[in-house]
């Protein structure tokens, strides 16, 4: 067929317009390897932990997974902060991509080989090669994010299109790794067939990016432009090396590293309320409000972290495992938290035009609300099931209405920091938010020691009654904040109206 005239004459007055899908789409295919490599891993992990060595687990208790698990997490959210001074003062955002894809590659390769060694080494090499995912992550995450909006930085619905477009290639990693990651780790090779999967995708993330390369040149800028000096790659080598130790430090000694954590984010918060306080007029109302929903935020994630945790166990030690009519493996749920994402994300912007009055502090007093009613579910279910086995479907419930209230907080976290904080402070704001993933992390980790299942625990109705406890406590303590967040969320509103601000 005949190419059309007058379409090669737009190509012609428009010379990015083909350029900027292609990057489009090589941004998001290589989102979709690396987030299907790290939720390949994250979906099995409580349960790698929590096994026995002779069957290729590292044979952790309940309480010292869970908390390495909020550990592992918590340390993750503190990386973004650093990683963005990295790439934007030293490296440049298109070298941090390139960077970063390769050291996470080896990262995840030094992982898989440490697989082989756990009979004999136990948890050691893991540990030493796992603590180096935080310092190579860190250079991508956000990054990737930032390309995306250099490549569309005049074209602000393109830019819409495209940031829609890499947040489906997230979820459709994190779905197509939930699948198959736990029939893997049930299957002749185990985790070692996991590892190798997850270091394949980072290599092929990897990869793809380096063929791609030179397709981003007209959309680089500042340090990207110039050669990477001597004293770059100094700075390069002991920001690895220097987070490196903090992590092997922290996952070696998880318990010490939770406080420390904790105390540290409690800090870096206090610290953004004392500059918030500094501020004056409408710009002091506003991020005070801002700073209320990011404390929100902290007790909502808390609930959150539940899915990949404290429900994972449970499924597995006191439910019938059946999604529906079908026969699942424990960590198979956590599938229908991508999945709802995809489909009911793109219906968001749709809701939101239809209630405008359900403005983002209320959809954080919802989101905590919900999430308090998704585990009083689980109560209700382990009240229900006198044998001590709860059908899946309770559990397939609860990871529903987690995400339901995940799409009115976390989708929406970082947008409310650009809408209600001080522009002049927005990065600090910003990595406070990161600040806020953090401490929930560390939190979580340390409260879901009240649900792990003591060792010489046989019973299945007795470590029911300990799930029972632990989801009525932690829901019920939601719903009362969610309720007081909901008065407070109109208050406020209520008093910004008689001044005539609107929230949005």
């Amino acid at each position: 067929m005949r190419p059309n005239p007058s379409y090669q004459g737009i190509k012609r007055y428009l010379p990015h317009w083909d350029t900027r899908q292609k990057q489009t789409n090589n941004i998001a295919q290589i989102t979709f390897w690396s987030q299907f490599s790290v939720y390949t891993l994250n979906t099995v992990l409580i349960l790698f932990l929590t096994r026995p060595m002779f069957e290729q687990g590292l044979g952790y208790s309940q309480t010292k997974a869970y908390v390495f698990i909020g550990i592992t997490q918590a340390t993750g959210y503190l990386m973004p902060i650093l990683g963005g001074y990295m790439a934007d003062q030293v490296l440049g955002i298109r070298r941090s991509i390139l960077l970063g894809s390769i050291m996470l590659a080896i990262a995840y390769l030094l992982v898989m080989l440490s697989g082989y060694t756990l009979t004999s080494l136990g948890d050691k090499l893991f540990i030493a090669a796992f603590a180096l995912i935080p310092a190579t992550n860190s250079l991508l995450m956000g990054t990737a994010s930032s390309m995306v909006s250099n490549i569309y930085s005049d074209d602000a619905i393109k830019a819409k299109s495209a940031m829609t477009i890499y947040y489906m290639a997230i979820n459709v990693g994190g779905l197509l790794a939930a699948i198959i990651a736990p029939s893997l780790l049930d299957s002749r090779y185990g985790l070692l067939s996991i590892l190798a999967l997850v270091f394949a995708g980072k290599s092929v993330a990897a990869l793809n990016f380096i063929k791609h390369y030179s397709l981003y040149d007209n959309v680089i800028s500042g340090k990207d432009t110039q050669a990477l000096t001597a004293k770059s790659k100094y700075q390069l080598l002991f920001y690895i090396l220097g987070i490196y130790l903090f992590t092997l430090a922290a996952y070696s000694h998880i318990y010490l590293a939770s406080i420390v954590i904790s105390i540290g984010c409690g800090l870096g918060i206090l610290w953004f309320f004392s500059r918030t306080l500094a501020l004056q007029g409408l710009a002091k109302t506003k991020q005070l409000l801002a700073l209320l929903l990011i404390i929100e935020a902290v007790i909502f994630f808390i609930i959150y972290n539940q899915m990949n945790s404290t429900l994972v166990l449970c499924a597995k030690t006191n439910s019938d495992l059946k999604l529906l009519s079908f026969a699942v493996s424990p960590a198979h749920y956590q599938m229908l938290n991508p999945l709802l994402i995809i489909v009911l994300g793109l219906q968001l912007p749709r809701f939101y035009r239809r209630f405008p009055r359900f403005t983002i502090p209320y959809q954080f007093a919802s989101g905590t609300l919900l999430a308090g009613i998704a585990l009083l579910v689980m109560a209700f279910a382990a009240n229900k099931a006198p044998a001590g086995f709860i059908s899946g479907n309770y559990i397939a419930l609860t990871y529903v209405l987690i995400t339901l209230a995940e799409l009115w907080v976390s989708a929406i976290g970082l947008s409310m920091i650009g809408l209600y904080c001080d522009s002049k402070g927005l990065a600090f704001a910003m990595g406070v938010w990161y600040l806020a993933g953090s401490l929930s992390n560390a939190l979580s980790g340390r409260l879901a020691e009240f649900a792990a299942i003591p060792i010489n625990t046989f019973s299945a109705v007795q470590s029911l009654l300990i799930y029972q406890h632990y989801y009525l406590i932690l829901g019920g303590c939601a719903i009362v904040l969610g309720i007081m967040m909901m008065y407070i969320a109109f208050a406020v509103q209520r008093n910004l109206r008689k001044k005539g601000i609107i929230l949005s």
